[in-house]
């Protein structure tokens, strides 16, 4: 396996390894220590199809249900760990921009991390690309051991404590859908999560996403200004890297140091398919553990 980093300490591509077939302990430890250190690797060409990225991804623990499976339940098409981003349905029709699998993707462009709004959140993420616009469409990331790195010291200690409020429902109001949003509210609860917490590598992050609504303690108003002043100090633009999708590619990141958003492209004519895999905050946990006992 080659580790090619991108950028000091963050992001990293690898190459020599085929995630399509089974994995060894060594090859398990080599990759758990590659996404500890780098947050986001990147497989170029793999052309993974369903069953190679789910097999790959539960190298690092137990799947979540796709949002699309706990909201539609049975309804939701394909396997319920495999969700779809982008303007193909599963049946490879492309999804004009006013339906609803296009309005439930409009989050999608703002910066989150995955799963912020549950009480078992998503630890790594796996995204395949399938079709691939000519331009835009990209996948950007940030750094959020960086982000708290470049704060004073004084501001370090004053965040250590706080606890954030993520709702699904502030996610979808940001994005411009009200009505949407009134619905996520019931179905979704809101959850308080450490606006700071120790990643892998031992290093402090923020924790943020587009849910973030609230901080315990705070009124609405300066929580909201706080919120925003953190998310615009941690996606500035010598922060971000930006990765221009290819057909075949994977990349998969951690959720508990990193933000991430994809960029717009031209969905009225051009189609965008990727497959993301999710690995709940508990099975990443619970994966640790059991090789930690087995070394």
């Amino acid at each position: 396996m080659r580790i090619e980093p991108l950028r000091a300490g963050f992001g990293a591509t690898i190459q020599g390894i085929d995630p399509a077939r089974e994995a060894d302990a060594s090859l398990r430890a080599a990759l758990q220590d590659a996404i500890d250190r780098h947050a986001v690797l990147v497989f170029p060409g793999q052309r993974l199809d369903t069953e190679g990225q789910l097999r790959f991804s539960r190298i690092f623990g137990e799947l979540q249900p796709t949002l699309a499976a706990r909201r539609d339940g049975a309804a939701a098409a394909g396997p319920r760990e495999v969700g779809s981003i982008g303007n193909v349905d599963a049946l490879g029709r492309t999804v004009g921009a006013g339906e609803r699998q296009r309005i439930l993707q409009l989050s999608n462009l703002l910066w989150h991390t995955d799963e912020a709004f549950s009480v078992d959140r998503g630890r790594y993420t796996f995204l395949s690309a399938h079709v691939v616009p000519p331009e835009g469409g990209a996948t950007q990331f940030v750094d959020m051991r960086a982000a708290f790195s470049a704060l004073p010291v004084r501001e370090q200690n004053r965040l250590l404590l706080l606890r954030v409020r993520h709702s699904l429902a502030q996610s979808r109001r940001l994005a411009g859908t009200p009505a949407l949003a009134a619905l996520e509210e019931d179905r979704f609860p809101a959850v308080w999560h450490p606006l700071v917490h120790a990643a892998a590598d031992g290093r402090l992050a923020l924790y943020l996403a587009s849910y973030a609504c609230a901080i315990e303690g705070w009124n609405d108003d300066d929580a909201r200004r706080e919120i925003d002043r953190l998310m615009a100090a941690a996606t500035r633009p010598e922060l971000v890297l930006e990765h221009r999708w290819r057909e075949g590619d994977l990349v998969m990141w951690d959720n508990f140091c990193t933000m991430h958003r994809g960029t717009p492209f031209d969905d009225q004519h051009h189609r965008r398919q990727l497959r993301r895999t999710t690995v709940s905050e508990s099975g990443a946990r619970a994966r640790r553990t059991a090789l930690t006992a087995a070394a």
